[in-house]
């Protein structure tokens, strides 16, 4: 549901980056970024920590403003309880957004956070 979510044909090239998330040292979330201009390749292979979105609006002169947020509860799988550092089917908060550039309607990401259940708290501002 990438394709879908980025307005692209399946099997479409797009930059896909993973980060995960620590504080204090111990894992937090996982968050797999799907970004559909190859264009910003280049400068996005110096990003190494921090906030994605801030380093996009730096470097690349591009806002990002959030368009949509699903959030869902599932268990975590063997590879996320890896990087997570916790049990196979511990439960985890599913996040998925779109975010679009700012002004615009362009989908510029689509990202999937997978943040540990038993250490989130998630708030919403209207």
């Amino acid at each position: 549901h990438v394709a879908s979510a980025l307005s692209r044909e399946e099997g479409e090239m797009v930059i896909h980056l993973r980060t995960l998330r620590r504080v204090n040292g111990v894992p937090m979330s996982v968050i797999d970024h799907y970004l559909p201009d190859l264009e910003w390749w280049p400068a996005l292979q110096q990003f190494h920590s921090g906030s994605l979105h801030q380093f996009i609006e730096q470097h690349l002169q591009q806002p990002l403003a959030r368009r949509q947020t699903r959030i869902s509860a599932r268990r975590a799988q063997a590879k996320e309880s890896r990087l997570l550092e916790i049990a196979t089917h511990a439960p985890l908060l599913c996040v998925r957004t779109l975010n679009v550039r700012s002004g615009g309607e362009d989908v510029a990401e689509y990202s999937v956070s997978l943040a540990r259940a038993d250490m989130i708290e998630l708030t919403m501002e209207h």
